[in-house]
């Protein structure tokens, strides 16, 4: 068992270690690198997931571009159990997407949680340039969720009616499915019918 002495020991290179990663990561938001490439230097250990992920959510290219040449992979998931292609194609953002790509991001990846992949979150926010560009980097336009639904990106475009991107799914071998449980957001009136008749030549 650790003494008291021990534990405020380690609770003070918990602290200091926090510190300097806030100091990092003000100066990356600042695109200050060499000073990067200095406070990198005085971390003892390696850079924390909560670190990481905080860079998920806006994705900056030349933010990202330091932390791959400083040994964080591209693939490192964030918070969410999500890497930051997923993160940056659930935005839409075509440009980080292609910068991922580049740079050997697995295009499969999946979320901690539930198994998603990028692909699936593209379709079902109806970003249809970057779901080309997923498919063009290879992404399996027919992998699952781990649930008993086992939704795939078809069925997330068809349940919010975006009926370009159920044509290109469809034309690069996606399997026609029935969309899953409606989500609690409502769904646009005229994407529904749209979405319906679409279904229904499909089945004729």
């Amino acid at each position: 068992m650790s003494s008291p002495q021990e534990k405020r020991r380690e609770r003070y290179k918990s602290n200091v270690a926090a510190v300097k990663e806030m100091n990092l990561a003000d100066c990356l938001e600042a695109h200050e690198y060499e000073l990067c490439d200095e406070l990198l230097a005085g971390l003892d250990e390696k850079l924390s997931i909560r670190f990481v992920s905080q860079f998920h959510k806006n994705t900056d290219i030349g933010i990202w571009e330091w932390l791959v040449t400083n040994g964080i992979s591209i693939d490192a998931l964030g918070c969410k159990g999500w890497p930051a292609l997923h993160c940056a194609a659930s935005r839409g953002d075509l440009s980080a997407c292609k910068f991922f790509l580049e740079r050997k991001a697995n295009v499969d990846s999946r979320s901690e949680t539930y198994g998603y992949t990028s692909l699936m979150h593209a379709s079902e926010n109806g970003h249809f340039d970057v779901c080309k560009l997923l498919i063009e980097h290879g992404a399996d336009v027919n992998a699952e969720i781990a649930t008993v639904e086992k939704t795939t990106s078809y069925g997330y475009a068809a349940r919010n009616g975006h009926t370009r991107i159920l044509e290109l799914l469809k034309a690069n071998g996606a399997t026609v499915v029935s969309p899953p449980p409606p989500c609690k957001q409502s769904i646009d009136p005229a994407k529904f019918i749209a979405l319906m008749m679409t279904l229904l030549d499909e089945n004729e």
